[in-house]
């Protein structure tokens, strides 16, 4: 049986995080959680999960920064990362920045675990 992905959410609202984590868990995803910007980034260059989601607007760092600095950085530039936001505009922004994928906020299950399908298989 083949390994499945880990994926690690980087999502400050609690309710969304656990929601999404659920989700994740429900198609069979090792997700893994961090709940604010800093730490999110630390733990994605420490752990090299399969995909990152990140949402843009979080205290301690925006999304966006985090995804320029894994595109930076040569151990993580070739990363997965979706961004999720309800801001507008901030979809484009996130391709600019080499993003592989966005969802807007809300969004319901089946976005969600269709986006995060649709990265992993790049």
């Amino acid at each position: 049986m083949a390994r499945k992905p880990k994926i690690l959410l980087v999502e400050d609202q609690r309710d969304v995080a656990d929601t999404f984590v659920t989700w994740l868990k429900s198609r069979g995803f090792r997700p893994s959680l961090a709940h604010c910007g800093l730490p999110g980034r630390a733990l994605a260059k420490v752990t090299r999960p399969d995909l990152v989601i990140l949402n843009h607007l979080m205290p301690g760092m925006l999304g966006l920064d985090i995804l320029r600095e894994l595109r930076d950085d040569a151990a993580t530039a070739d990363m997965r990362v979706i961004v999720a936001s309800g801001m507008q505009g901030i979809h484009e922004q996130a391709a600019l920045a080499g993003a592989n994928g966005a969802i807007a906020y809300p969004c319901d299950k089946e976005e969600l675990l269709d986006a995060v399908e649709r990265v992993l298989a790049l």
